[in-house]
């Protein structure tokens, strides 16, 4: 799928970083109802995704065990979830749509951005 150049510079302006390969960044906006929507066959960010959580998951882990010497596993794993379940979410004005939430403006909910932006 070819975008616009131009697409994702409000994204990369508030994030300040310019990403350097456009059609991954594309995958990694684009959900799988568009990707089965789109006339032509189109890559969609569940592999990504896959990939992202396992390396948060390290990440966050490694972190509240470092810090938290005296936590119980369940305890650790709680905090890991409610950080993860916390996460800041985009606007979504970037993201490959399918045509029902854009008509219903599906795009615009919260539960729509966290199904894409975390499974």
């Amino acid at each position: 799928m070819t975008m616009k150049k131009n697409v994702f510079k409000p994204l990369e302006k508030q994030l300040g970083y310019t990403f350097k390969d456009k059609e991954l960044l594309t995958t990694a906006l684009t959900h799988k109802t568009y990707a089965f929507e789109a006339p032509t066959p189109v890559e969609y960010n569940e592999r990504l995704e896959f990939l992202g959580d396992s390396i948060l998951n390290f990440i966050l882990s490694e972190t509240l065990y470092q810090s938290n010497q005296y936590f119980s596993e369940g305890e650790l794993s709680r905090r890991r979830a409610q950080v993860v379940n916390n996460s800041v979410l985009t606007s979504g004005r970037v993201f490959c749509w399918e045509k029902g939430s854009k008509s219903n403006r599906g795009r615009r909910t919260v539960r729509t951005l966290r199904m894409s932006w975390k499974r």
